[in-house]
């Protein structure tokens, strides 16, 4: 499990990570919305060298329970326009 925000004194399980490891890298996008801000997440961010968003519950200041990444294209998909033998 990798913890994202930890406070001062971190959790056990992050424990062993530095804190380098811990940190998100720089916030390259964002979103928010102030619609029942309180009952969920509100804020979403895409950070650099990073696929995932991450969302967040700003009335808590805490990283959200869930994480949106890209689906994984299946392993035998082949480039438009391929043939069999990768030309054609």
């Amino acid at each position: 499990m990798r913890c994202f925000f930890p406070p001062v004194s971190s959790p056990p399980h992050c424990a062993q990570l530095r804190e380098v490891e811990l940190k998100l890298q720089r916030v390259t996008c964002l979103d928010a919305c102030t619609v029942r801000e309180r009952d969920w997440a509100n804020v979403l961010t895409g950070h650099q060298g990073d696929a995932t968003a991450y969302v967040w519950r700003l009335a808590h200041f805490t990283l959200g329970e869930h994480e949106l990444r890209p689906p994984e294209p299946p392993p035998d998909t082949q480039p438009s326009g391929a043939g069999p033998r990768g030309h054609e």
